[in-house]
């Protein structure tokens, strides 16, 4: 992977994380973040709506445990 998609790939992730962290404090809805993600260029460029869907679930999933 070239440099450059990968510090774009990073970035995505950072973006996704900040807004499960958004989430988990009850500052936007799901809907919210699903679209400003799906609207976000970085993000859409690294992943499909359907994986974004996934992560976001999956990471949802394992705060509700951890605690």
């Amino acid at each position: 992977m070239s440099m450059y998609k990968q510090k774009m790939f990073d970035l995505s992730e950072e973006r996704i994380n900040q807004k499960i962290k958004h989430l988990r404090q009850r500052l936007v809805t799901l809907d919210e973040v699903m679209l400003d993600l799906d609207e976000d260029i970085v993000v859409s460029s690294a992943w499909s709506l359907s994986e974004v869907e996934k992560i976001i679930s999956f990471e949802l999933r394992q705060g509700e445990t951890v605690q």
